[in-house]
């Protein structure tokens, strides 16, 4: 927020405060940037006008890396291996993933037996990627796991980033 301490402050100039505000409230979010020195979303003294606030759905963003919850991952069979696992009532949201296969071999990864990718080719040491930037790359249905499926008896390791809730 910003004051001018040049401005007369009374009953008929209020107090004049330019102010970005961007509040999360469970994931709904409020976002504004008015200035009411400039007449922008403006009150009269003791009230508070929101004419120029908007309701926005906000986006699952991690504010923190440290949330994350991370664990390995050692698959050495072809099938379906939960990643992380079914948690009742709870959704997994995948923030960073790193997949290494010892020889060439597709992976699809799943919310329970839903395919959220199609087959992704890995090739021998090369890594898979999906880097950590603040917004889930895949969420989960409540109760369900995230699941990795591989279609051949190939290595995979690697490690998952993730938050439930």
């Amino acid at each position: 927020m910003t004051f001018n301490p040049s401005a007369l402050v009374d009953d008929t100039n209020p107090f004049p405060v330019s102010a970005t505000i961007n509040a999360t409230i469970g994931d709904w979010a409020v976002a504004n940037a008015a200035d009411p020195a400039n007449g922008e979303g403006s009150a009269a003294p003791g009230s508070v006008d929101l004419s120029g606030y908007q309701r926005v759905r906000a986006k699952q963003n991690l504010s923190n890396p440290s949330q994350l919850t991370e664990a390995k991952i050692d698959i050495g069979a072809s099938g379906t291996t939960a990643i992380v696992s079914a948690t009742t009532a709870q959704t997994s949201r995948l923030y960073r993933l790193l997949l290494v296969a010892a020889a060439p071999v597709n992976v699809t990864i799943k919310d329970g037996s839903t395919a959220l990718t199609g087959a992704i080719a890995l090739a021998a040491g090369v890594p898979f990627i999906l880097p950590l930037d603040g917004e889930p790359w895949f969420t989960t249905s409540a109760n369900s796991a995230l699941n990795l499926t591989t279609d051949g008896n190939v290595q995979v390791s690697g490690r998952v980033y993730y938050v439930k809730s």
